[in-house]
This record gives C-alpha cells, structure tokens and sequence, in this order.
C-alpha cells in the first residue's frame, strides 16, 4: 500500500509539475506577456476600457457553459498512468440537455441547454481584496453552497475530493497561483523530512488576484452550476473544470479565448458570454460587451485539456482526458491520445510531455443525426458513485501489471476505435 501511494503521488506530480513550474503562467492577465501575437486585434468601439494593455476596474463577469458528454466506448484507456504510456482511445459524444416546460414535469418540449456552467466575476474594491467566494448554486435537489476563501493556504486544501469545494478550489489555484501547488520535490527538505507550514513561505492571495487579473483590490466570485445528478457518470466534474478555467482565463483576461491547436471540423462546444452587473449583482447577457472583446487563442486546447488532467490529480480523483474532450468538442468523435512519458518526460517541466491528442468526426448525416436526437433518452437510476473509487482501483491495478489487466484495456482500446 505504500508502494501504491508513492506511485500515486509521483503520478500527480508528473502530471502538475509543467504548470506549475511553467516559464509563463497559462491563465489570467500574467499569460498575456510574451504572446500577444496570440491575441487578435479588437473591433473599434466607443469603449476601449477593457482591451489587453489597459484593465479597467469596474466589475466585470463572464459565464461559460458546456454540454455532458456521453461515453460509448473506450473508457479507462484515458486514464493516466495508461495514457501517458500508451495510446488510448475513446468514442463520445457532447450532448446537450432538454429543459422541462414545466417545473417538475418530464413531458419534454422544453429548450435545449448547456447543463454546465461557471460564472467568474471580479470585482474591484477594499471589502473584497484578496477574497475567493466559491459557490455552488442550488440544482437537482442540491441545495447551494457558498464558502470564502481569503488565503493561499486554504485554497491548497483541494486534496479531499468529497468536500464540496474541492473543485472549485483546484481550478482557482492552478488558474491563479500555479506556484503554490506542492509537489515531491517542494514539500522535501534537505534533511528528507516533509516540510512544515513554516517551511513553505506563501505567496498574498491579494497579489496574486491583482496579479491575475489586473485590477487593483481584486476579489472573485466562482460560481458552478450543473444541472445534473451528482454522481451520474456524464462527466461532470471534468467538464466543470474545463468551464472553470475557461471562465477564469476569459475573466483574466477581459478577452474572449478560441483555443489555439484545433484541426478543421473540430468545433469548440462551449460557449461564453459578457453578464451585466445590476443593483441586485449580475444580471443578464451583455450581447455588446461580449462581442467587442479582443480574441485570445493561448492556452491550446490541448493545454486546457491537460490543465484539468492536473485538477483532478490535484483533488486526487486522477481522472483521464476524456471527459473533458467529450464535452468540449461538438458531435460524436473518435478521439485517441499519444503517449509521452518517456524516461526523459518523467517529473519534467515541459507541457510537451504530456499527451497529446487527433480526433476524428463521426460521418452523420444530417437526418440521422436528428433522428438520434429526438429518440435518445438518458436514464439515471439514482445510483451515484464517486469516480475517484472507480478509478483507483484501474490505477493501481496498471501499476501492479496486474494479470490480464493491459490486455482489457488495450481491448477497450480497440472497441473505441
């Protein structure tokens, strides 16, 4: 059991060391230096107060929303340590969910809508420096939660995946302060000893907001929304942080990201848009802010498909790359991943050394691609489980080369395929 924990933990550091050791920060205002050739120019408007040289310090907010997606085949070749050291395949598809005319009535009829989303919000003034406030807004029977997070330190306790702000507070690390994140390495003192609080100096949660965003007294507000069962297999966490950080970056920012890397036909599925900020907070769609804003294609889309792979280590859940590329990219696809831990890899600085990944569309017709939609319907049973439980029993069963264990997946490999 302790061979199994240490290779646990030298498979999260493997997978969280390149952001957090990365030359330039992958999110928010700090990313922007050194890639402006990534930034496309902003349309002229009347107000240019929120463009990438000059941050403006009035509340601003952004909303991204994704599709669940659903997993046909594949499943578990996704997972690292697998997939960084062999090539997995996955068929999914992104779907979107239908809402109900009625409250409580399951007749259908209603609009169809992304089922999660985040909403990042920062505001700009002495009560809110330096404070996280995490939220989760009621959905499905869950009642809403909120919590305030005022320091580095707190948002490091993002390890224990049942707590209901575990999510939320990986994402904003990773997102805000990557340097914070502890590893092997850092929480060993010379003597080989664990390193205490006292050891680690760090950094002002304040600075670092002001540093991400740009904005003088910065504080956030991270709100989830999934309109889902907890626990449904669809996805979700993974998806969640996808949003997350898209949200966070876009709110960064103050510009709208297309992820930079994707190939022909392959068509981002969330979407994001500019909220108002009324007397009762944030309010509606801001159709003339969110079209205004300058385009950022940095990070790539491998990078952010990446980045959540380091959020679930980070929670400790170690959930693979399919999820969040199952609901980030539109229609049923094929998706396989190259491996890239080689021996030089290992415990490396480099993004490149993670995997990387080529998708290929499902040829549907039109006709048939409607036909599906109208008649394909999701049952959830109620049974709800955590995928971390799931998952640890694959992960270290690959890592005791446990008997039969690489020829079921590489058949799973080949039913995706």
């Amino acid at each position: 059991r302790e061979a199994e924990a240490i290779a646990r933990a030298a498979l999260r550091d493997t997978i969280v060391a390149p952001f957090v050791r990365a030359s330039a920060p992958l999110f928010g205002r700090r990313s922007r230096s050194g890639v402006g050739a990534d930034v496309a120019p902003r349309p002229e408007t009347s107000d240019d107060t929120n463009g990438p040289t000059k941050t403006s310090h009035a509340p601003y907010a952004v909303c991204a929303e994704y599709p669940a997606r659903l997993n046909l085949a594949g499943g578990w070749t996704d997972t690292p340590p697998y997939s960084l050291e062999r090539g997995g395949a996955v068929l999914h598809v992104a779907v979107l969910t239908e809402e109900s005319e009625r409250p409580g009535s399951s007749s259908g009829g209603g609009r169809l809508r992304r089922p999660i989303a985040a909403t990042v919000s920062v505001r700009s003034d002495v009560s809110a420096r330096g404070v996280v406030r995490l939220v989760t807004d009621a959905a499905r029977g869950a009642e809403a939660q909120t919590e305030t997070v005022a320091s580095t330190r707190e948002l490091l306790k993002h390890d224990d995946p049942t707590h209901a702000f575990a999510l939320l507070r990986a994402a904003v690390c990773l997102a805000v302060c990557p340097e914070c994140v502890p590893l092997l390495e850092k929480d060993t003192r010379a003597d080989g000893k664990t390193r205490t609080e006292k050891d680690v100096p760090l950094p002002d949660l304040a600075a670092a907001l002001e540093a991400f965003t740009g904005v003088k007294n910065a504080g956030l507000e991270v709100r989830a929304r999934v309109d889902l069962p907890r626990g449904s297999g669809l996805g979700t966490s993974s998806v969640l942080a996808l949003a997350l950080l898209h949200a966070l970056h876009e709110a960064g920012t103050r510009e709208r990201w297309e992820p930079g890397g994707l190939k022909p036909g392959e068509r981002w599925a969330g979407r994001t848009n500019v909220l108002r900020f009324g007397k009762e907070g944030i309010g509606e769609v801001d159709a003339r802010a969110s079209a205004s804003r300058a385009t950022s294609r940095s990070p790539s889309a491998r990078d952010a498909f990446n980045a959540v792979l380091a959020v679930e280590q980070m929670m400790t859940t170690g959930g693979g790359w399919q999820d969040q590329i199952g609901g980030a990219l539109e229609g049923a696809r094929l998706t396989r991943s190259r491996p890239a831990l080689m021996p030089e890899c290992f415990l490396s600085d480099e993004l490149e050394c993670l995997p990387s990944y080529a998708t290929r569309a499902a040829a549907l017709p039109p006709a048939a691609a409607a036909f599906l939609s109208r008649r394909l319907v999701c049952v959830f049973t109620g049974t709800c489980r955590l995928a971390a439980t799931v998952a640890r029993s694959v992960v270290d069963a690959w890592t005791r080369r446990a008997p039969g264990v690489e020829t079921a997946l590489r058949t799973c490999a080949a039913l995706g395929a």
